[in-house]
């Protein structure tokens, strides 16, 4: 599979990325985040970071699209913080915001 929709709770990052490790070519990722009473913090974050990344994200994955449909919480930032850090080829990263416009990231590696 190279094209993944999904939903998940913003507290469900490490199920997430358990999930799409069964496709190890994926290229394309719309993600849909809604808001869950369980924040995650900081350190619980930085610990998924520190054990094992999904191949697709070191290897396939070119395209993401977050929606995040509510507002006022820095969970979604830190879920996005951990794609961008942790994925080798990116091309491009869309965030879809509740009252904001498109934020565009072209991502380019040097």
């Amino acid at each position: 599979m190279s094209r993944l929709h999904a939903s998940f709770p913003y507290s469900d990052l490490k199920c997430l990325l358990n999930f799409i490790k069964s496709f190890p070519n994926l290229q394309f990722l719309i993600l849909v985040c809604y808001c869950s009473y369980e924040e995650m913090s900081l350190e619980e974050i930085n610990q998924i970071s520190l054990s094992s990344i999904p191949e697709c994200l070191l290897s396939s994955l070119e395209y993401i699209d977050f929606k995040f449909p509510s507002q006022g919480d820095v969970a979604p930032l830190k879920i996005v913080r951990y794609f961008l850090t942790n994925t080798s080829i990116l091309k491009k990263l869309t965030l879809r915001l509740p009252n904001y416009s498109i934020l565009k990231v072209t991502c380019v590696y040097i």
